[in-house]
Parts: structure tokens; sequence; C-alpha cells
């Protein structure tokens, strides 16, 4: 058996093994960003203490802000927020260590939801100013509570 057949099988066999993952990835978040408007957003659950920062995006979809993880084979929202529940709390820079994972001139933002909990959501300025936008933006008819 030649080894340079085998030693260019098992390179092929590598190299696929590596992009296929990557192309789903990208695959992605391009097919859930044609389903509504995407933005970089990272998730951190308030109430754990030590709480991590997750990398992710939202979308907007109807009333629904769904989360989603950026490095996930999943389709799926981890989080999902109703506006209609949704309270936005105090908004901070973040510091110099939490800059570091959710980028440098990033807002964070704190959210409630009804049941009580709260999330705060990392993001560039401009999709902040868009969150605040939709949040305020209710349809003609539904009740809004006030932020």
């Amino acid at each position: 058996m030649d080894w340079l057949v085998v030693s260019e099988a098992v390179a092929l066999v590598v190299v696929i093994l590596i992009a296929i993952p990557i192309a789903w990835l990208l695959a992605r978040r391009n097919w859930l960003g044609r389903q509504g408007g995407t933005f970089d957003c990272c998730i951190r659950d308030s109430m754990k203490p030590k709480g991590k920062w997750a990398l992710g995006f939202g979308r907007y979809n109807g009333n629904l802000l769904q989360w989603f993880r950026a490095v996930s084979p999943s389709a799926a929202p981890r989080a999902v927020f109703d506006r209609s529940t949704m309270m936005v709390g105090s908004q901070r820079a973040p510091s110099q260590a939490e800059a570091v994972m959710v980028g440098d001139g990033a807002r964070v933002i704190a959210l409630t939801t009804a049941s009580g909990r709260t999330w705060e959501l990392a993001m560039p300025v401009d999709a902040l100013t868009g969150l605040l936008a939709w949040l305020e933006s209710a349809p003609p008819g539904e009740s809004r509570q006030p932020i």
C-alpha cells in the first residue's frame, strides 16, 4: 500500500470533518438571518452568581426577541423574550474584564421578564438603539407595560 495515498486520504477526511461544521455554522446564521433582523448580542443570566457571558446573536420575530448561541448545531433559540412582558432596567458600559468578552464599545442593558428573572444583554450601540425602538413600538391595539 502506498503511504502517500493513505496520507492524502487521511488529510482529505480531516479537511472534510473540519469544513462541514464551519459550513453548517455559516449556513445556520445566514438562514436564521433571512427570517428576521439579526444583531450581535451576548447574554448573561444576572440571577446566577458569577454568570458568564455567552456569545450569540438576537433576532426579532414578531413580538418575540429570540437569542441564539453563536456556535451551536441547533437552529432553535436558547432564550426567548416576549416584548409585551419585558421591562427594561439599567444600562451601563461593560467593565474592562467584560469588554474583552462582549467587545469594546458595547452597551449592557438589563431586561426583566414577567417571571421576575433578570437577564443582561450586551450589544453594539446601534443594536441597542434598535432594541429599545422595537420594545417601545407595540403593534396597534396591543397594550404595553411602561418601560
